[in-house]
């Protein structure tokens, strides 16, 4: 092959010279020998009507019958190495490099498999738990074995940081290593670990749960409850008891991204006390500030129990029942009481290592939803959400929340659920391209609820963080014409099904989900058909497409079913038939080229022969008696089988070591009792390595600046970035470690890089619009004086969007109000004599003052007559008491000092 091979100019493609196949080889061979064979019987009579005194003459033919088959020889070798009508070449197995490691009968399928140290080192599980380990790459493998395990099985292989790897024991006993296995340490010894987690940059640091010992035997006990446990060292002698009545799958470290509050951070949810730790509303969010000050070393310890230092945590959420943890956000899912109709959930997100803030949803959300988060790296929180999750005709909701991962809104509704393990997965169809953020491909349903025979699912995709969805529509076959679909079969009723569905790709995202990767950015493998619509599952009619641009553009590869895989940073693609037993694959360095496919075999064949006598009866001629009888023969045949030993291939690994080109294929032959690794080594093809990475603009450079959506003349998410990638049509190995990006421009901003506010909507009569959804109701804000808000125009800039300038649609700032100062008191007494002269207020006081003096003469009047008469009776009461009784001389004194008193009265 060319270094470089046109593309989409397939004329000159076809002109591609592949390798030779065997049969060019045998014919090579067989030809001249038939050639010889022919020309003997005439050499030979030629030499016997010869004298012998012509001997010479018999040589002489000899040379040139020999001239003659060298010429033929060498003219059938051009003639079938320049021959291109072969699309797949067949080469034998022992051209390439290929290893096979079978576990045995009794040890059951391979359940897990972990690379370290770039692919050198790798270990491999089985389901009864045991490990094997390769030293080489996955050349071959042996049974690792640990010291005092005894019965105990292992049931899980967790790396952790610095290329550590932890063995988690079924039982008491657990195992790690932190020198590419060189030695096996034993760690957390005695303890029936329930969860762990480790420190993402130091494995030494970890956190982990045991349950009290009636956990084992009745998990919902009232009496069973987990305590966290932390240690410094990895387990290996220090581990001390930290916190009771934790939830041990709510147990974890920070993050090991960009915005990770602190390096020392973990999280747990736990009860207060034994008291309420059996209601799981009493569990709550607590935030560790650092994991250093818990472990303190006491003077004169026996190295087996540290001491910690108590510090004090932070409450986050109450009620929090359930905790996830990526490099950008912090979601916690919270369960409140709500009167008659039970719970209602909540979520709280902490975004970029600020608050933990309330979630808003533009409905209300009860307890029968069911959250599953699709993705939590790419700027924005992907959300699947279920209101019917026991239903299994259900589709889930796809929402998208804002930059902050605070307000979600629906960005594609009736998404398909996995229809391989849907009573065991509630993951929706969903494809994020891998290396570049804001691409996403979905399939949901255009018919939701309806009958069965009406269900019809389509692909859509996004090219801007969910602003806008759109079918695959740009699709072609190997020669670059556009592919249609077929017309329609008529119903019963003469109509025509689905004939208002644009014809488009229609991808499987779960029996063969599409394959993506950042060290080959931009390029997409995907199984589907070219159709309007298809129904739920894998199609029995689907083909193998390819995408170089992130998704713009299709073309078909392959006819049928096949399962890829991309090494290399994307120099070789491998592909074989998926769903049934083989023993070939094919690759290609150039895999959107046509005839471009090499195939090669990856199994031994075993050739047997058979003998097979089959007897039968002929009639024979006595020419003794000239009668005919019959008599019965024996022919012998003998029959060659060839068993290559096919294998169901349940997946093809990448070998994550610096060149990429070991690839390990995973399956099973016969029953599936047992699981098969095939090592397939690609270093035998020699192809060169890629050369021009300083300077991707010249021509003759095997690399290119790619810039998704340029071909389409828009931005993604504001902003032009351009990847360094090996040239698509360059048959040559990138050995580059990494790509550098660079951001070429920031683009001008567009209607479609902003998308509705929370709480506004696009109606249908509204032209791309966003108005007040009024079905959403948006809480007053309280508005303190000279507090600055951000008032919405009811638009917000799509989550990870970096445009710029041209069009604003963003919130602008507001700042409350403050109300006027108190008055100076010169003003105020300013402000009384104005009211003072004013007529109707004058009026008011004069009328208010007569009325206040006939009150008070009337008091006064009332008072005196009162105050009167009390004297008079008791004066005379006290003349009375005095004086003898019928002493007349008595009355008219009392009569005088009645007289007197009223004089002093009137004088008071």
């Amino acid at each position: 092959q060319p270094r470089h091979t046109p593309w989409p100019d397939l004329e000159n493609s076809r002109a591609t010279t592949p390798p030779l196949h065997p049969s060019y080889l045998i014919s090579i061979i067989i030809i001249p020998l038939l050639f010889v064979h022919f020309l003997s019987p005439f050499a030979s009579h030629y030499v016997k009507m010869t004298r012998s005194l012509m001997d010479w003459k018999a040589s002489t033919l000899s040379t040139t019958t020999t001239m003659m088959v060298k010429l033929v020889y060498i003219f059938l070798v051009i003639l079938f190495a320049s021959s291109s009508s072969t699309t797949f070449t067949s080469v034998e197995a022992a051209s390439f490099n290929f290893t096979e490691f079978s576990t045995t009968l009794s040890d059951s399928v391979i359940e897990q498999v972990v690379f370290t140290a770039e692919g050198r080192v790798a270990y491999a599980l089985t389901a009864f738990g045991n490990v094997y380990v390769s030293y080489d790459g996955s050349y071959s493998w042996s049974r690792l074995f640990f010291e005092g395990q005894g019965d105990d099985t292992i049931y899980s292989i967790l790396q952790t940081a610095n290329d550590g790897v932890f063995f988690f024991g079924v039982g008491r006993h657990h195992y790690r290593t932190v020198d590419q296995g060189a030695t096996i340490q034993t760690v957390l010894y005695g303890y029936i670990v329930e969860s762990i987690s480790f420190h993402p940059n130091n494995s030494d640091w970890i956190l982990f749960t045991v349950g009290q010992d009636i956990c084992q035997i009745s998990p919902t006990s009232s009496s069973c409850y987990y305590t966290l446990y932390t240690s410094d060292d990895g387990g290996v002698r220090v581990f001390t008891q930290f916190l009771p009545y934790v939830i041990p799958s709510e147990v974890s470290f920070g993050n090991a991204g960009t915005y990770a509050v602190s390096p020392y951070v973990f999280y747990v949810v736990a009860a207060a006390s034994a008291s309420v730790a059996n209601s799981i509303y009493n569990y709550h969010l607590y935030q560790y500030q650092d994991f250093r000050s818990l472990l303190v070393w006491q003077e004169g310890d026996s190295e087996t129990m540290g001491s910690y230092v108590k510090q004090s945590p932070r409450l986050l959420v109450q009620s929090c029942v359930q905790l996830y943890i990526s490099n950008e956000f912090i979601l916690a899912l919270s369960l409140s009481r709500s009167g008659a109709s039970g719970q209602l959930a909540a979520l709280y997100v902490s975004a970029y290592g600020g608050p933990m803030l309330a979630s808003r949803f533009p409905q209300t959300i009860d307890s029968a939803a069911t959250y599953y988060i699709q993705d939590m790296d790419n700027g924005a929180i992907w959300m699947g959400l279920y209101e019917k999750r026991d239903d299994p005709s259900d589709e889930g909701n796809l929402y998208l929340s804002n930059g902050l991962g605070q307000d979600y809104r629906l960005t594609l509704p009736y998404i398909t659920r996995d229809t391989i393990k849907k009573t065991t997965s509630l993951a929706l169809a969903y494809h994020n391209v891998e290396g570049i953020v804001g691409i996403v491909f979905s399939s949901r349903s255009l018919v939701p609820g309806g009958l069965a025979q009406d269900s019809v699912h389509q692909t859509q995709g996004t090219f801007n963080q969910g602003g806008s969805w759109a079918p695959l529509v740009q699709v072609y076959d190997t020669d670059h014409h556009q592919m249609t679909c077929p017309p329609a079969p008529p119903r019963p009723d003469n109509s025509t099904l689905h004939e208002d569905i644009v014809c488009s790709l229609n991808i499987d995202f779960f029996k063969h989900p599409p394959i993506s990767s950042d060290r080959a950015i931009g390029t997409i493998f995907a199984v589907g058909t070219v159709s309007r619509g298809v129904a739920i599952g894998p199609s029995s009619t689907a083909d193998t497409f390819m995408s170089l641009d992130a998704g713009l553009t299709w073309t078909k590869i392959h006819e049928g079913v096949k399962m890829m895989q991309v090494g290399y940073h994307g120099s070789i693609v491998i592909a074989l038939d998926a769903d049934e037993p083989v023993h070939s694959l094919k690759y290609s360095l150039t895999p959107q080229v046509p005839y471009s496919w090499v195939e090669l075999n990856f199994t031994t064949p075993t050739i047997s022969t058979q003998t097979v006598n089959t007897p039968y009866i002929m009639p024979v001629l006595n020419e003794t008696t000239g009668l005919w009888t019959n008599q019965t023969f024996i022919n012998t045949t003998t029959i060659t089988n060839v068993d290559y030993h096919d294998m169901l291939v349940d997946e093809i690994r990448v070998v994550p070591s610096l060149n990429d080109r070991w690839f390990i294929l995973e399956g099973s032959r016969d029953d599936g009792d047992t699981t098969t690794f095939i090592h397939v080594d690609f270093s035998f093809l020699n192809i060169p390595i890629c050369q021009g990475a300083e300077d991707p603009s010249n021509p003759s450079s095997d690399y290119e600046m790619y810039t998704p959506l340029e071909s389409s003349g828009r931005c993604l998410l504001g902003q032009r970035v351009s990847f360094l990638r090996k040239r698509p049509s360059s048959s040559c190995f990138d050995p580059l470690p990494s790509h550098n990006t660079t951001f070429v421009n920031i683009c001008a901003c567009e209607r479609a890089d902003y998308e509705c506010d929370y709480g506004y909507i696009i109606k249908s009569n509204t032209n791309d619009t966003c108005v007040r959804d009024e079905s959403v109701s948006l809480a007053p804000f309280a508005c303190r004086p000279g507090v600055s808000y951000q008032q919405t125009r009811g638009y917000r800039k799509i989550g990870g969007d970096q445009c710029q300038g041209d069009i604003n649609l963003d919130s602008y700032t507001m700042v409350c109000p403050i109300p006027p100062p108190p008055p100076e008191p010169g003003i105020v007494e300013k402000v009384i004599h104005v009211v003072q002269t004013n007529p109707g207020t004058i009026a008011g006081a004069v009328i208010g003052s007569i009325a206040g003096v006939i009150v008070l003469v009337l008091i006064g009047y009332f008072g005196r007559q009162w105050y009167v008469s009390r004297a008079y009776n008791y004066q005379r009461k006290a003349n009375f008491d005095e004086a003898p009784s019928g002493n007349m001389a008595s009355s008219s004194s009392a009569a005088a000092d009645l007289e007197s008193a009223r004089s002093e009265n009137n004088a008071l």
